[in-house]
């Protein structure tokens, strides 16, 4: 009695170390899922067997790390049907892979942002900016890291910077040549001259005294040469307030200040520290109206529009994502038996 039934155990041992054979030749053949299911089975029904356990959970482990990556890159490539199936795979090797847990909402904010995006698009093509523009911080609050969504924003608020900030035009009588011959004439008296044979309007800052004096000959010079070099000479600077009327002022920081038009712009950052990118833009732009918003990566710059294009050549330039290298990991277990 006792042979029978050793052997009917050793019967049994080789016929489980066969079908353990045969589901490892379908995972080592592509079919992991199947192999998977097949092996799991057999580890409940023989749950004191360590090395069949071991090996289905180190399997298991290399095939939902696989999971994961595929799902990871397709979602970076905007391929969120692939992205769902492999983070679906995934969970069904691995119920609680908090990454796997974590990719499928990931999934359907994507989806609701490709939507949101779309949106975005035809309401800038209706002519509807600041619609466009709600939607496009809506995703960048939820997703800063949308490209997509932050090439768009920025678009819209350059076009916006441009429009507000756009000089009035000068007439075209500015394009017209002039002949001026002035010694040590005060300035004043240049700017009446030009006034009379132009029509332009000139209003003096109070820091610009009469007693300023220039020294002036040129030929054939169009009008708005003649004044450019007037101010360049003497350290002056001019603001065209409408298309006959120009502000000349001392060329000074506390001047530019008060009579430079200021923009404000919004850098949502994408892998740059908004902290380091603030003291940069401190230290290099001098610019001090910042505002940061570390929940957001969100950077704020109120300055004059020559300094915001300054400003964003060097997020640009500093907002770029770090390399990266992906290594995969297999660990073997090597075990010993009598089988």
């Amino acid at each position: 009695m006792k042979k029978i039934i050793l052997i009917a155990l050793l019967l049994a041992a080789a016929c489980a170390h066969d079908k353990f054979r045969e589901n490892r030749e379908l995972i080592e053949a592509g079919n992991v899922d199947e192999g998977l299911t097949r092996i799991a089975e057999q580890v409940k029904q023989n749950p004191n067997d360590v090395e069949l356990r071991n090996y289905y959970l180190r399997h298991r482990a290399v095939a939902v790390q696989n999971y994961l990556a595929l799902g990871d890159n397709a979602l970076g490539a905007g391929q969120l049907d692939a992205a769902a199936e492999a983070y679906r795979k995934a969970l069904a090797l691995d119920a609680e892979n908090a990454r796997a847990k974590a990719g499928m909402p990931a999934v359907e904010m994507a989806r609701r942002h490709k939507a949101a995006l779309a949106e975005a698009g035809a309401a800038l093509k209706a002519g509807n900016a600041t619609d466009g523009a709600s939607r496009l911080k809506q995703i960048l609050s939820e997703n800063p890291r949308n490209r997509e969504a932050s090439t768009m924003l920025r678009r819209i608020e350059e076009e916006q910077v441009r429009t507000s900030v756009a000089a009035p035009e000068l007439s075209a009588a500015l394009k017209k040549p002039i002949t001026l011959e002035f010694r040590d004439a005060p300035l004043r008296q240049v700017f009446e001259l030009i006034s009379k044979q132009t029509g332009l309007n000139f209003i003096f800052d109070k820091d610009v005294g009469p007693e300023v004096k220039t020294t002036v000959f040129v030929r054939n010079s169009s009008i708005e040469d003649v004044i450019r070099f007037v101010l360049v000479t003497n350290q002056l600077d001019r603001k065209v307030l409408n298309d006959n009327t120009l502000l000349i002022y001392p060329n000074t920081p506390q001047k530019a200040r008060d009579y430079k038009d200021l923009v404000v712009r919004s850098f949502y950052l994408a892998n740059a520290d908004v902290k380091q990118t603030a003291t940069m833009v401190r230290q290099l732009v001098k610019t001090r109206d910042l505002f940061i918003d570390e929940k957001l990566n969100l950077l704020v710059v109120r300055d004059t529009p020559e300094a915001v294009r300054i400003v964003e050549k060097l997020i640009a330039s500093q907002d770029l994502a770090e390399p990266e290298v992906m290594i995969e990991v297999e660990v073997l277990e090597v075990s010993h038996n009598t089988l």
